[in-house]
């Protein structure tokens, strides 16, 4: 039984990843860019305002891998039950805290 251990994607592949399967607004290219200024900055917390249905928090944390990932959303609703299971696939896998 060995450990079976995760490849980190580039920031073009999280984007492409996001944008495709995670529903995310933004465009995979904008995205990649915006993860790679993060990623260069080492960020132990990340905050995102605006979490809809968690496609760039969880891009954010795939990136970054920061110590705490905390979203802020009153309206966090995803629209589609692939949105949901999605989102709450995220939310688990990088360990959000939603407030």
């Amino acid at each position: 039984m060995g450990l079976k251990i995760k490849k980190q994607l580039t920031c073009q592949e999280i984007a492409e990843k996001t944008v495709k399967d995670r529903f995310a607004y933004q465009s995979a290219f904008e995205l990649e860019m915006a993860l790679r200024a993060v990623q260069t900055a080492k960020p132990k917390v990340i905050l995102e305002i605006g979490v809809a249905n968690g496609a760039s928090i969880a891009a954010w944390a795939e990136a970054c891998r920061p110590d705490l990932v905390i979203g802020m959303d009153p309206l966090t609703n995803p629209k589609t039950p692939e949105q949901q299971k999605s989102f709450d696939g995220l939310m688990k896998e990088f360990n959000v805290q939603l407030i």
